[in-house]
């Protein structure tokens, strides 16, 4: 069925505000100073990362020792965002031995909260689980179905009976609902438990991954 005028011009603007949201989180990315990002988080990613790789955080899963990896290591990510056809693809986060700003700007725009349209940086452990999930399923692109939440868009959902707790790691961009086609979440509930690495919860169609304390519920 044809769009109305008004619906259309709607959508366009919608899109253009989203694009111009884009464009000045990157650049707000690119200069830390700016008030728009969230300055604690980017500090954490520079003294986090190092310590995480040096206790083998983002070794291989399949029994690979603990230990330092290569300087020029690169861990990159493809990520899809179902809702609006966004599509991260092959994405670095970490590169040259340090956080790579640019694209972990990329990665936290495809996980913003879609219904706000607002941005929130991502805890860097989130990014890492997310490619230990990808690279033991094949190097297959991760469907997030929920990323960062601002407390109006979880409050929302509550409203609606979504199972969303109040203080949501979502609401601190410590928390993703993930899927990836042909695996069933329960695999990647398994995987979640085998990592240790924070909270898991299993649903019909989708795992939620979180890094706080290791636990687990079905949902």
């Amino acid at each position: 069925m044809p769009r109305s005028p008004t619906s259309s011009t709607s959508a366009l603007a919608a899109t253009s505000l989203a694009r111009r949201s884009r464009a000045v989180w990157l650049t707000a990315v690119r200069d830390p100073s700016s008030s728009c990002v969230a300055p604690t988080l980017l500090r954490e990613r520079q003294t986090l990362s190092r310590r995480l790789f040096l206790y083998g955080v983002a070794g291989t899963l399949a029994g690979a020792a603990a230990g330092a990896v290569r300087a020029d290591t690169i861990r990159q990510l493809t990520l899809v965002r179902p809702d609006t056809n966004e599509v991260a693809r092959d994405v670095p986060f970490w590169w040259a031995g340090a956080p790579y700003e640019q694209g972990l700007a990329e990665l936290d725009w495809l996980m913003r909260d879609v219904q706000a349209e607002e941005v929130h940086p991502i805890d860097l452990r989130i990014y890492y689980l997310l490619a230990m999930v990808q690279g033991q399923f094949g190097g297959q692109p991760i469907l997030i179905t929920s990323g960062y939440r601002t407390e109006a868009t979880n409050e929302r959902l509550r409203r609606h009976g979504i199972d969303a707790a109040r203080n949501s790691f979502h609401l601190r961009g410590r928390a993703v609902d993930i899927q990836v086609p042909g695996v069933e979440p329960r695999s990647m509930a398994r995987l979640g438990l085998l990592l240790g690495l924070g909270g898991v919860g299993v649903y019909s169609t989708f795992v939620h991954l979180d890094t706080g304390e290791p636990r687990m519920w079905q949902g």
